[in-house]
């Protein structure tokens, strides 16, 4: 066993043995004491062989890091012992990294940044005063981002933009024409013939394969045009006003095509919500009265669409 505590003539022993130019292991075996022992009290003492300056230096800093006193952390205020000789007075690393990112001075006043939102300044009056710029062009006093170059307000930004672009384009209009016919060409978009909108007579470019297809910009004036022709339609189909509790309460609530209950509400999501079923479509020229309508549920209203022929169920107990 090795000796727990190193006494004084073990001390003058490993002195004398190190200007010798012995090893640490070697003096361990002559004073039957451990290497780390042994390596600690050469380190705090500064005994060293004939090594280079940088060896002698790291040794001193150790000896005074064995021999420093315990220090309290700048973030979370608790008690350590420094291991490394570090700039940054913590006890971590996730205490350095917030010291870095919160313990920069304000620009201003000098004091310590408390809050990353404001980062480099320490409140909201310091970062505000510092971001109010005025536009060039109009002068108003805008808020602009940190570490943005911005010197216009957004609407001056924008004019500006559309400017800039149009000078661009007139510059280079060959070019563009060039970039766009590459453009269209890698990407099969050869758009070349025009379709005029039905309902609202807006442009669009088309090929030539969907010239037959598309009759409409979009899916708002090809839904407005649909509405209109039911409207129509049912105009020169009207009989007599139709009310969807009385046909509730008199088909007793059930699907007269699939025989099923129905929910009284309305609810585009649910299949069984309840409504109300031309049997004869108005495509078709059928009638909007109490004999040529019926309950029907949302699926099979779908499916029936404006289909002459199709096959109802006798509904039991209805």
């Amino acid at each position: 066993m090795f000796k727990p505590v190193l006494t004084e003539e073990d001390k003058e022993d490993i002195r004398e043995a190190r200007k010798e130019g012995k090893s640490y292991n070697a003096i361990s075996k002559t004073i039957d004491a451990s290497r780390g022992t042994i390596t600690r009290f050469c380190i705090l003492e500064g005994i060293t062989v004939d090594v280079s300056e940088k060896v002698i230096k790291a040794n001193q800093i150790k000896g005074e890091l064995f021999g420093r006193k315990k220090e309290i952390c700048a973030v979370c205020k608790k008690e350590y012992k420094p291991r490394c000789d570090s700039r940054v007075p913590c006890c971590s690393r996730k205490c350095a990294g917030i010291y870095r990112r919160i313990g920069k001075k304000c620009r201003e006043c000098g004091e310590r940044c408390k809050d990353l939102r404001y980062k480099p300044y320490c409140s909201k009056e310091y970062y505000y005063e510092s971001h109010i710029m005025k536009c060039v062009d109009c002068g108003v006093s805008f808020q602009r981002e940190y570490r943005s170059s911005l010197i216009r307000c957004k609407k001056c930004r924008k004019e500006y933009l559309k400017l800039k672009w149009r000078r661009y384009y007139h510059k280079n209009e060959e070019k563009m024409r060039k970039k766009a016919e590459i453009y269209n060409f890698r990407n099969h978009k050869l758009k070349t013939e025009i379709v005029l909108c039905l309902e609202c007579g807006k442009r669009r470019y088309v090929t030539k394969k969907q010239k037959e297809m598309f009759r409409y910009c979009g899916p708002k004036c090809s839904a407005h045009a649909q509405n209109r022709r039911h409207k129509m339609r049912k105009k020169k189909a009207f009989v007599e006003e139709v009310s969807y509790n009385v046909i509730y309460e008199r088909d007793n609530g059930r699907c007269q095509i699939c025989g099923r209950q129905v929910h009284k509400r309305w609810n585009p999501h649910d299949k069984l919500s309840g409504t109300m079923d031309h049997i004869i479509a108005l495509a078709n020229d059928g009638e909007h009265s109490y004999d040529n309508i019926q309950l029907a549920c949302l699926y099979c209203n779908v499916k029936k669409s404006d289909k002459k022929t199709w096959l109802q169920q006798e509904l039991v107990g209805a």
